[in-house]
């Protein structure tokens, strides 16, 4: 599991044995709703899975709906732990067409994360209703860094400016969200291996919203550690809601 308590390169804050246990409750749920769906986990399930008592499950979360919106950031938190990190290896990685390309190599790999995304109502039910109730701040602020990468990628020459802000965003949403979603629409013999589709992604990305010039070497990387920078504001207050939920 990605270490959600540190992003800066330094040691772990070392978790106690009530976060340890919060975690394996977690992790219990997640196994059980990408089984069965979250209408049908039940905390019963989850204390039987956990192997803890029903009781302790309320030590923690007043709700079975609390639990499950805290395994919902906690997803999140752990998804863009692990973007971030293939962004931070890759030397283009500050080109939106590679963002993208990470981002959904995660996702494609996190069956809760790519529910998440796709506000799959199967899996997650009335839990996408709760969600932007619980932790609105957080998705403001999640939104407000990738309007930030937005505006600071036209700064810097590394997106097109034909286009609005708010345009690109949406566009580059709905090419993610074609390219997550057409296997399902499509007879199998036309589905593609995950590296090509992959590409074709990244491609439609570049040709569609990037410069044809190449990007400068020195500029990426200079926009890759504005990135990482944007990233920490937001990572540093989920995870401080994330401990204060498990703790």
């Amino acid at each position: 599991m990605t270490n959600i308590h540190d992003t800066s390169g330094s040691l772990p804050r070392r978790t106690s044995k009530r976060e340890e246990r919060a975690q394996r409750i977690l992790d219990a749920a997640c196994k059980l709703m990408l089984r069965y769906g979250y209408t049908k986990t039940t905390v019963d399930d989850i204390a039987r899975e956990a192997q803890v008592a029903k009781g302790t499950i309320y030590l923690h979360w007043k709700t079975r709906e609390e639990l499950f919106m805290t395994l919902a950031i906690r997803e999140g938190l752990e998804a863009t732990l692990e973007m971030l990190q293939l962004i931070g290896d890759d030397q283009c990685g500050a080109q939106l067409s590679r963002m993208v390309r990470h981002g959904l190599t995660v996702v494609l790999r996190r069956p809760l994360a790519r529910a998440l995304y796709l506000n799959d109502a199967a899996m997650l039910g009335e839990l996408l209703r709760l969600l932007p109730e619980h932790s609105n701040g957080l998705l403001q602020a999640k939104n407000t860094v990738w309007q930030q990468m937005i505006m600071t990628l036209r700064e810097k020459n590394l997106l097109r400016t034909d286009t609005s802000p708010e345009q690109q965003l949406h566009i580059c949403s709905s090419i993610i969200i074609g390219f997550i979603t057409c296997n399902s629409y499509l007879p199998t013999e036309m589905h593609r291996p995950l590296e090509e589709t992959l590409d074709s992604l990244e491609l439609t990305i570049q040709r569609t919203l990037e410069p044809e010039q190449p990007p400068n070497p020195l500029m990426l990387a200079e926009v890759r550690q504005t990135i990482q920078q944007l990233h920490t504001s937001y990572l540093q207050t989920a995870q401080a809601w994330f401990r204060q939920e498990i703790q």
